[in-house]
Protein backbone atom coordinates (compact mmCIF):
# COMPACT_ATOMS: atom_id res chain seq x y z
CA UNK A 1 0.00 0.00 0.00
CA UNK A 2 1.26 3.33 -0.75
CA UNK A 3 0.88 6.24 1.82
CA UNK A 4 2.39 9.23 3.17
CA UNK A 5 4.80 9.21 6.05
CA UNK A 6 3.31 11.78 8.56
CA UNK A 7 5.70 13.55 10.99
CA UNK A 8 3.82 13.92 14.64
CA UNK A 9 5.66 16.19 17.26
CA UNK A 10 4.60 15.66 21.01
CA UNK A 11 4.29 18.72 23.16
CA UNK A 12 7.37 18.81 25.75
CA UNK A 13 5.25 18.16 28.01
CA UNK A 14 3.48 15.25 27.61
CA UNK A 15 4.82 11.66 26.56
CA UNK A 16 1.96 11.45 23.70
CA UNK A 17 -0.15 13.42 22.20
CA UNK A 18 -3.80 14.22 22.64
CA UNK A 19 -6.31 16.56 20.44
CA UNK A 20 -9.76 17.65 19.56
CA UNK A 21 -10.05 17.88 15.70
CA UNK A 22 -13.00 19.45 14.52
CA UNK A 23 -13.43 20.57 10.97
CA UNK A 24 -16.27 20.94 8.07
CA UNK A 25 -15.64 17.74 6.72
CA UNK A 26 -13.31 14.74 7.14
CA UNK A 27 -9.43 15.43 4.78
CA UNK A 28 -6.84 13.15 5.54
CA UNK A 29 -4.77 11.96 3.31
CA UNK A 30 -3.79 8.03 3.19
CA UNK A 31 -0.89 8.31 5.55
CA UNK A 32 1.10 6.78 8.46
CA UNK A 33 3.45 7.07 11.23
CA UNK A 34 5.59 5.33 14.09
CA UNK A 35 3.06 6.38 16.59
CA UNK A 36 0.02 4.02 17.53
CA UNK A 37 -3.13 5.91 17.33
CA UNK A 38 -6.56 5.37 19.09
CA UNK A 39 -9.46 7.68 17.25
CA UNK A 40 -12.82 7.94 18.75
CA UNK A 41 -15.48 9.65 16.31
CA UNK A 42 -17.74 12.39 18.10
CA UNK A 43 -19.41 13.46 14.70
CA UNK A 44 -19.41 13.15 11.00
CA UNK A 45 -19.80 9.53 8.65
CA UNK A 46 -18.57 8.14 6.24
CA UNK A 47 -15.93 4.93 5.47
CA UNK A 48 -12.45 4.34 6.83
CA UNK A 49 -9.71 2.72 5.03
CA UNK A 50 -7.12 1.35 7.31
CA UNK A 51 -4.39 -1.12 5.68
CA UNK A 52 -6.58 -2.77 3.20
CA UNK A 53 -9.77 -2.77 5.43
CA UNK A 54 -12.81 -0.73 4.73
CA UNK A 55 -15.38 -0.23 6.80
CA UNK A 56 -18.29 2.58 7.35
CA UNK A 57 -17.79 4.70 10.20
CA UNK A 58 -19.74 7.02 12.57
CA UNK A 59 -20.14 9.20 15.93
CA UNK A 60 -18.90 6.25 18.30
CA UNK A 61 -16.51 4.39 16.34
CA UNK A 62 -13.26 3.86 17.81
CA UNK A 63 -10.13 2.20 16.36
CA UNK A 64 -6.30 1.77 17.63
CA UNK A 65 -4.11 1.69 14.74
CA UNK A 66 -0.59 -0.16 15.36
CA UNK A 67 2.80 1.61 14.07
CA UNK A 68 3.24 2.69 10.76
CA UNK A 69 -0.54 1.23 9.95
CA UNK A 70 -1.55 3.56 6.54
CA UNK A 71 -5.36 4.88 7.34
CA UNK A 72 -7.33 7.33 5.88
CA UNK A 73 -10.92 8.49 6.59
CA UNK A 74 -13.41 9.43 3.83
CA UNK A 75 -16.78 11.78 4.53
CA UNK A 76 -20.10 10.40 3.27
CA UNK A 77 -21.35 12.07 0.17
CA UNK A 78 -24.63 12.74 2.15
CA UNK A 79 -23.00 13.77 5.43
CA UNK A 80 -24.59 16.96 6.80
CA UNK A 81 -21.72 18.84 8.55
CA UNK A 82 -24.34 20.11 10.89
CA UNK A 83 -22.95 22.68 13.79
CA UNK A 84 -20.18 20.14 14.87
CA UNK A 85 -18.87 18.91 11.27
CA UNK A 86 -16.18 16.22 11.10
CA UNK A 87 -15.08 15.40 14.27
CA UNK A 88 -12.93 13.26 16.43
CA UNK A 89 -10.47 12.71 19.81
CA UNK A 90 -7.09 11.40 18.74
CA UNK A 91 -4.80 9.98 20.76
CA UNK A 92 -1.00 8.92 19.53
CA UNK A 93 1.74 7.53 21.19
CA UNK A 94 5.08 5.89 20.46
CA UNK A 95 5.40 2.11 21.33
CA UNK A 96 8.45 2.84 23.63
CA UNK A 97 6.38 5.83 25.63
CA UNK A 98 7.74 6.84 29.13
CA UNK A 99 11.05 5.12 27.63
CA UNK A 100 10.18 1.45 27.66
CA UNK A 101 7.21 2.23 30.44
CA UNK A 102 5.35 -0.82 28.31
CA UNK A 103 8.38 -3.61 27.71
CA UNK A 104 10.13 -2.47 31.16
CA UNK A 105 6.86 -2.72 33.96
CA UNK A 106 5.53 -6.11 34.44
CA UNK A 107 2.49 -4.71 35.25
CA UNK A 108 2.38 -3.57 31.45
CA UNK A 109 2.77 -6.90 29.87
CA UNK A 110 -0.99 -7.24 29.00
CA UNK A 111 -0.57 -3.69 26.98
CA UNK A 112 2.93 -4.79 25.92
CA UNK A 113 0.89 -7.92 23.59
CA UNK A 114 -2.35 -5.06 22.60
CA UNK A 115 0.56 -3.25 20.81
CA UNK A 116 1.79 -6.30 19.27
CA UNK A 117 -1.91 -7.47 18.54
CA UNK A 118 -3.18 -4.14 17.41
CA UNK A 119 -0.58 -4.16 13.99
CA UNK A 120 -3.28 -4.55 12.23
CA UNK A 121 -6.05 -2.73 13.32
CA UNK A 122 -8.09 -3.20 15.83
CA UNK A 123 -11.87 -2.65 16.92
CA UNK A 124 -12.54 -2.70 20.61
CA UNK A 125 -15.57 -4.97 21.46
CA UNK A 126 -18.98 -3.27 22.83
CA UNK A 127 -18.20 -4.39 26.89
CA UNK A 128 -14.54 -3.01 26.20
CA UNK A 129 -15.91 0.06 24.76
CA UNK A 130 -18.62 1.04 27.31
CA UNK A 131 -16.07 1.30 29.45
CA UNK A 132 -12.96 2.77 27.50
CA UNK A 133 -15.44 6.02 26.27
CA UNK A 134 -16.11 7.94 29.38
CA UNK A 135 -12.02 7.80 30.00
CA UNK A 136 -11.61 9.18 26.26
CA UNK A 137 -13.89 11.97 27.05
CA UNK A 138 -12.53 12.62 30.58
CA UNK A 139 -9.29 13.46 28.96
CA UNK A 140 -10.16 16.52 27.59
CA UNK A 141 -10.25 18.24 31.05
CA UNK A 142 -7.84 16.43 32.78
CA UNK A 143 -4.74 17.03 34.22
CA UNK A 144 -1.20 16.17 32.28
CA UNK A 145 -0.83 13.27 35.33
CA UNK A 146 -4.36 12.66 35.13
CA UNK A 147 -3.67 12.06 31.36
CA UNK A 148 -1.24 9.71 31.62
CA UNK A 149 -3.23 7.59 34.41
CA UNK A 150 -6.57 7.49 32.17
CA UNK A 151 -4.09 6.39 28.91
CA UNK A 152 -3.11 3.70 30.49
CA UNK A 153 -6.90 2.62 32.16
CA UNK A 154 -7.42 2.90 28.12
CA UNK A 155 -5.06 0.63 27.17
CA UNK A 156 -5.10 -1.73 30.00
CA UNK A 157 -9.19 -2.42 28.86
CA UNK A 158 -8.11 -3.09 25.48
CA UNK A 159 -5.54 -5.34 26.53
CA UNK A 160 -8.21 -7.65 28.62
CA UNK A 161 -10.70 -7.22 25.48
CA UNK A 162 -10.89 -10.56 24.00
CA UNK A 163 -13.93 -9.57 21.72
CA UNK A 164 -12.07 -7.25 19.42
CA UNK A 165 -11.46 -7.61 16.13
CA UNK A 166 -8.55 -6.90 13.77
CA UNK A 167 -8.90 -5.11 10.84
CA UNK A 168 -6.12 -5.61 8.03
CA UNK A 169 -5.61 -8.50 6.42
CA UNK A 170 -2.59 -11.20 7.76
CA UNK A 171 -0.66 -10.48 4.35
CA UNK A 172 -1.35 -6.65 4.09
CA UNK A 173 2.45 -5.11 3.96
CA UNK A 174 2.68 -1.70 3.07
CA UNK A 175 4.65 0.33 0.58
CA UNK A 176 5.28 3.65 1.08
CA UNK A 177 4.74 6.65 -2.14
CA UNK A 178 4.12 10.25 -1.67
CA UNK A 179 2.51 9.78 -5.38
CA UNK A 180 0.54 6.91 -4.71
CA UNK A 181 -0.86 8.06 -2.01
CA UNK A 182 -2.04 11.14 -3.50
CA UNK A 183 -3.51 9.20 -6.27
CA UNK A 184 -5.42 6.53 -3.94
CA UNK A 185 -7.18 9.29 -1.60
CA UNK A 186 -8.08 10.46 -4.69
CA UNK A 187 -9.71 8.10 -6.63
CA UNK A 188 -11.06 6.67 -3.33
CA UNK A 189 -12.82 10.15 -2.09
CA UNK A 190 -14.14 10.02 -5.89
CA UNK A 191 -15.61 6.86 -5.74
CA UNK A 192 -16.94 7.50 -2.06
CA UNK A 193 -19.20 10.79 -3.81
CA UNK A 194 -20.40 8.63 -6.36
CA UNK A 195 -20.88 5.10 -5.55
CA UNK A 196 -24.68 5.74 -5.84
CA UNK A 197 -24.19 6.82 -9.68
CA UNK A 198 -23.42 3.89 -12.54
CA UNK A 199 -19.52 4.40 -11.99
CA UNK A 200 -17.38 2.81 -14.28
CA UNK A 201 -13.91 1.61 -14.18
CA UNK A 202 -13.10 3.43 -17.00
CA UNK A 203 -14.22 6.64 -15.41
CA UNK A 204 -12.70 5.51 -12.06
CA UNK A 205 -9.43 5.16 -14.31
CA UNK A 206 -9.52 8.69 -15.23
CA UNK A 207 -9.33 10.03 -12.06
CA UNK A 208 -6.16 8.51 -11.49
CA UNK A 209 -4.78 9.38 -14.89
CA UNK A 210 -4.21 5.85 -15.95
CA UNK A 211 -5.59 3.38 -18.41
CA UNK A 212 -7.97 1.29 -17.42
CA UNK A 213 -5.63 -1.82 -17.32
CA UNK A 214 -2.90 0.03 -15.56
CA UNK A 215 -5.50 1.21 -12.56
CA UNK A 216 -7.08 -2.41 -12.14
CA UNK A 217 -3.41 -3.37 -11.67
CA UNK A 218 -2.96 -0.05 -9.30
CA UNK A 219 -6.32 -0.17 -6.92
CA UNK A 220 -5.89 -4.03 -6.57
CA UNK A 221 -2.23 -3.65 -5.35
CA UNK A 222 -2.71 -0.52 -3.30
CA UNK A 223 -6.47 -1.80 -1.58
CA UNK A 224 -5.62 -5.62 -1.95
CA UNK A 225 -9.56 -5.80 -3.75
CA UNK A 226 -10.66 -4.85 -7.20
CA UNK A 227 -12.30 -1.83 -7.86
CA UNK A 228 -15.57 -3.55 -8.67
CA UNK A 229 -15.37 -5.25 -5.43
CA UNK A 230 -14.23 -1.72 -3.39
CA UNK A 231 -17.22 -0.26 -5.28
CA UNK A 232 -19.87 -3.08 -3.81
CA UNK A 233 -18.68 -2.61 -0.65
CA UNK A 234 -19.42 1.07 -0.12
CA UNK A 235 -22.78 0.27 -2.13
CA UNK A 236 -23.42 -2.41 0.78
CA UNK A 237 -22.14 -0.08 3.78
CA UNK A 238 -24.48 2.77 2.80
CA UNK A 239 -27.54 0.39 2.22
CA UNK A 240 -26.84 -0.96 5.31
CA UNK A 241 -27.43 2.40 7.26
CA UNK A 242 -30.54 2.72 5.31
CA UNK A 243 -31.58 -0.66 6.78
CA UNK A 244 -30.94 0.09 10.13
CA UNK A 245 -32.02 3.95 9.82
CA UNK A 246 -34.96 3.84 7.72
CA UNK A 247 -38.08 1.91 6.94
CA UNK A 248 -37.47 2.35 3.11
CA UNK A 249 -38.58 -0.92 1.30
CA UNK A 250 -35.76 -3.46 0.33
CA UNK A 251 -36.12 -2.29 -3.45
CA UNK A 252 -36.01 0.96 -3.20
CA UNK A 253 -32.76 1.02 -0.94
CA UNK A 254 -30.89 -1.07 -3.44
CA UNK A 255 -31.92 1.46 -5.57
CA UNK A 256 -30.58 4.19 -3.88
CA UNK A 257 -27.17 2.14 -2.93
CA UNK A 258 -26.17 2.31 -6.80
CA UNK A 259 -27.68 -1.07 -7.70
CA UNK A 260 -29.60 -1.23 -10.46
CA UNK A 261 -31.69 -4.55 -10.03
CA UNK A 262 -32.77 -5.89 -6.91
CA UNK A 263 -31.30 -9.78 -7.45
CA UNK A 264 -27.55 -8.36 -7.82
CA UNK A 265 -28.49 -6.14 -4.64
CA UNK A 266 -29.56 -9.27 -2.39
CA UNK A 267 -26.75 -11.38 -4.01
CA UNK A 268 -23.66 -8.77 -3.22
CA UNK A 269 -25.05 -8.22 0.05
CA UNK A 270 -25.17 -11.97 0.70
CA UNK A 271 -21.62 -12.34 -0.14
CA UNK A 272 -20.23 -9.63 1.92
CA UNK A 273 -22.94 -9.72 4.94
CA UNK A 274 -23.35 -13.54 4.78
CA UNK A 275 -27.00 -12.46 5.39
CA UNK A 276 -29.86 -10.96 3.15
CA UNK A 277 -30.61 -7.46 2.99
CA UNK A 278 -34.02 -8.56 4.97
CA UNK A 279 -32.27 -11.45 7.31
CA UNK A 280 -30.09 -8.10 8.42
CA UNK A 281 -32.36 -5.66 9.08
CA UNK A 282 -34.22 -8.25 11.25
CA UNK A 283 -31.06 -9.44 13.20
CA UNK A 284 -30.02 -5.85 13.37
CA UNK A 285 -33.56 -4.39 15.15
CA UNK A 286 -34.47 -7.90 17.33
CA UNK A 287 -30.59 -7.21 18.86
CA UNK A 288 -31.56 -3.64 19.30
CA UNK A 289 -34.46 -4.02 20.39
CA UNK A 290 -36.34 -2.09 18.36
CA UNK A 291 -40.01 -2.38 17.09
CA UNK A 292 -39.74 -0.77 13.12
CA UNK A 293 -41.28 -2.87 10.74
CA UNK A 294 -39.27 -4.04 8.14
CA UNK A 295 -39.83 -3.20 4.55
CA UNK A 296 -40.56 -5.08 1.88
Amino acid sequence: MKAILEQIVSPDNASFVFFDSSSPRFRCPYHYHPELELTLIRSGRGHRLVGDHLAAFEPGDLVLLGASLPHTYFHSPDFDEGPEGARSLVLQFLPDLGGGLFSSAPECAGILRLLQRCARGLVPGKTAKAKVLPRLLELEEASPLRRMTLLLEVLDLLARDRQAKRLASAGFRPEFNRHQARRLERVCEWITCHFREPVTLAQAARQAHLTPSAFSRFFRRATNRTFVHFLNELRVGHACRLLLDTDQTIATIAYESGFENLSNFNRRFRELKHLTPREFRAQARKEGGSEHSGGR
